[in-house]
């Protein structure tokens, strides 16, 4: 269904798959907690966050329901690893995918979650050819809704008590595009 040849770029990122020099970094993330704050993971054991590295490697094309993508970014100009961002097909969905993202400190605010989930946006519509994209974030968790707004999303309802954060049932915000609506954005201007 899909099989992107990597790496691919956009304006400014290069989008290749985790390898085992990405530890360093995966870690520094994962241990992040101001970064984590409003993911259901992070914060894991070095044993743990060896497994999500060795997971990542493995996420590299989408054949049916429960296949993924799953990218570094990277910043075209200093090769620096800016994050991570992804296109899956869950499972229980029809014909639906589904994009997220995460940037490392620093990276923030600069355009780069909007650039990566608009090329995962890009390869769910036109070479997966999936009928509908969702994204979904925690309800409170404003910046991830302004990046979903920014790609054409639509809210479409908040999951209540949904996902659990440290003991915590907290909500989710469900965003949607359609492949009838879609056209590809420019955000060079």
């Amino acid at each position: 269904m899909l099989h992107p040849s990597f790496p691919f770029e956009s304006e400014r990122l290069i989008y290749r798959p985790y390898e085992d020099g990405d530890l360093g970094w995966l870690r520094e993330l994962r241990l992040d907690e101001e970064r984590m704050r409003f993911v259901p993971f992070g914060g894991e054991t070095e044993d743990e966050i060896l497994e999500v590295l060795a997971r990542r490697k493995t996420h590299t094309r989408i054949e049916g329901p429960g296949d993924g993508i799953m990218c570094v970014m990277m910043e075209k100009e200093t090769r620096a690893p800016v994050g991570e961002v992804m296109l899956r097909y869950p499972q229980g969905f029809q014909d639906t995918g589904e994009v997220g993202f995460i940037l490392r400190r620093g990276f923030e605010g600069k355009g780069f979650a909007t650039e990566g989930a608009l090329e995962m946006m890009r390869l769910g519509f036109d070479e997966a050819g999936f009928h509908r994209i969702i994204g979904i974030c925690d309800g409170e968790n404003t910046a991830s809704m302004a990046v979903l707004q920014r790609l054409g999303m639509v809210q479409e309802g908040l999951l209540r008590k949904s996902s659990k954060k440290n003991d915590e049932w907290r909500d989710q915000a469900l965003f949607a595009a359609l492949a009838q609506d879609w056209v590809r954005l420019d955000f060079s201007r």
